[in-house]
């Protein structure tokens, strides 16, 4: 039996940056209005089958200066998740030098987490020529770290899926074997794009032919599938449903449940071939037949 592994997400940033409402939309318990933290409040997710512990840092000056003298809050870290609201340029500065200061402590320490940057509440205007240098500040500071920038905001139920499934599968040594697998299924199936998901609505893999399947397809996946997956009703309907077939003037989008050794998936694909859509033939067999996609699976985190 597998190894059961904890890791240690930690979110990080300003006071009202928008940490706990990423963390409360991904849980499905945001519901409007929310009290500022204080302090450090610890919750457990899991993903695979393994223990995901995030630590949601309250980002009130008194407590991150706690933080820095203590340092504990920050050793260990599997991942960091930086969030910073892009609209409030006036604290830029010092958003950008608590960052410094959290990175420094990772370094005494010779620790190197990978890191995600959120930059936050993206709804609302951000110029082109602030973007660039936002990130080209963070890059500076994080030169040697693995730092991955994402656009998110809480309108925006996929912006903070795939940050977070971004940064879930940094964690994992399977990555790149299942993206050949999924290359391979895409061939197999005439598929130009195909997005592996979860049961909870989280990305573990994805493959796209081009840029620009990418974003159709995943702005489809924002429009008819989220929504789904984030109803009580989803898994009650999993049961039961067979596939989706959503015809389209450049193509099909199909959306299909199934079972991958121990887990409840979802697999989404984009073909423009009318013969693969509407044929008797399904990628769960396809998938369900293949050892190696279940050992990946099962070794996700180990």
């Amino acid at each position: 039996m597998a190894r059961v592994r904890r890791f240690k997400i930690v979110f990080a940033g300003l006071a009202n940056s928008g940490k706990t409402s990423i963390l409360l939309n991904l849980k499905r318990e945001y519901h409007g209005e929310i009290l500022p933290t204080k302090g450090i409040e610890r919750s457990e997710m899991r993903v695979l089958g393994h223990n995901l512990v995030e630590w949601d840092l309250g980002g009130q000056t008194s407590f991150r200066e706690g933080y820095l003298k203590r340092k504990e809050a920050f050793y260990d870290t599997n991942l960091l998740y930086y969030v910073i609201d892009i609209n409030d340029s006036k604290n830029f500065d010092e958003a950008l030098d608590y960052f410094r200061d959290i990175l420094e402590i990772l370094r005494e320490a010779s620790q190197f987490p990978k890191i995600i940057i959120c930059l936050h509440k993206i709804d609302l205007h951000l110029s082109p020529e602030m973007n660039k240098t936002l990130r080209e500040q963070f890059e500076t500071i994080g030169e040697d770290f693995n730092i991955k920038f994402f656009a998110t905001t809480i309108f925006n139920m996929y912006s903070l899926i795939n940050a977070f499934s971004y940064g879930m599968r940094l964690l994992s040594g399977q990555t790149e074997d299942l993206q050949e697998q999924l290359k391979q299924f895409a061939s197999d199936t005439k598929s130009e794009a195909i997005i592996l998901l979860e049961s909870n609505g989280f990305i573990v893999g994805e493959y796209y032919h081009s840029e620009n399947l990418r974003e159709i397809t995943q702005d489809l996946t924002q429009n008819l599938v989220i929504p789904f997956m984030t109803t009580n009703f989803s898994e009650k309907i999993a049961d039961v449903l067979d596939r989706i077939i959503v015809e389209l003037h450049s193509g099909f989008y199909i959306f299909e449940p199934l079972q991958i050794s121990n887990f409840k998936m979802n697999a989404i694909r984009f073909t423009i071939s009318a013969e693969q859509a509407i044929e008797k033939f399904i990628l769960q067999p396809i998938i369900d037949s293949s050892a190696k996609m279940k050992k990946i699976f099962e070794d996700f985190f180990i």
